[in-house]
């Protein structure tokens, strides 16, 4: 039972499984988890969630790598769905604000800049979720830069 867990946790429920971009439809789904919870929950309850899912996927995520014989298998999305919370975090809900930081973060998750690519190489669960919470944050700073500079924040 604790596999089948880590399993459903990992892939976020089969997502990961999808024949095409796991980590776009991840974050998808992380995109739609952070503009349905984020108007009920509070700043802090929301960051509660993210860190429950946290440390959720970097024990599922670990498990399925081990399962899988591969470093950071792409069936598992949990990492793209905490980071796109992150980069969603405390923002004003709009299309073009949600847009913005869903390219941000993709790109960041994708290309991994420095110091990024560094958290990668960190052992099991952790390399693969430290990344995308990296990316999340970052994503999460450019844009809320971006609407500074066009003063609509």
């Amino acid at each position: 039972m604790r596999a089948r867990w880590a399993w459903l946790v990992a892939t976020v429920g089969g997502v990961g499984f999808v024949p095409w971009a796991p980590g776009t439809a991840g974050s998808a789904v992380g995109l739609v988890v952070a503009a349905t919870v984020g108007q009920f929950l509070s700043p802090l309850w929301y960051l509660g969630l993210v860190g429950a899912l946290f440390f959720a996927g970097v024990a599922a995520a670990q498990a399925v790598e081990r399962a899988a014989l591969r470093k950071d298998p792409s069936h598992v999305v949990i990492d793209e769905v905490v980071g796109m919370l992150l980069a969603l975090f405390a923002l004003p809900v709009r299309a073009g604000v949600f847009f913005s930081a869903f390219l941000c973060f993709r790109g960041l998750d994708i290309f991994k800049p420095f110091p990024i690519r560094r958290l990668e190489r960190q052992p099991g669960g952790w390399g693969i979720m430290l990344d995308d919470l990296a990316a999340g944050v970052c994503a999460n700073l450019l844009v809320r830069g971006g609407l500074w500079v066009l003063g609509t924040e």
